[in-house]
């Protein structure tokens, strides 16, 4: 069960890393990368779910790539999903500043 849980939040974390890491144009192109894998490739959650998601995200205060990737790691794995999903996106963001 550990590994299976593991191999879960690790594929979190790298599909949120990847997803911040190469895409520009603000946070609503999180949107459909994230409807690539989490709905159509591993079918963690469903469309309806994810658009749910995205309006929730997009009413609350805050980056909307933050927080529509915060309710989905809530969404499959609770808390746990939430916080590695949103170090996902930080560790990101903090490589991309080092750059500069």
């Amino acid at each position: 069960m550990k590994i299976k849980s593991f191999k879960l939040y690790f594929s979190l974390f790298r599909i949120t890393f990847n997803i911040s890491a190469f895409t520009f144009g603000g946070g609503y192109i999180v949107i459909p990368m994230m409807r690539k894998y989490f709905v159509n490739d591993l079918k963690l959650i469903s469309e309806r779910e994810l658009l749910d998601m995205a309006a929730i995200a997009q009413s609350t205060p805050g980056a909307i790539a933050v927080n529509i990737a915060v309710l989905v790691g809530y969404r499959i794995s609770g808390i746990t999903g939430a916080v590695i999903k949103a170090d996902g996106i930080k560790c990101t963001k903090r490589i991309k500043q080092k750059d500069h």
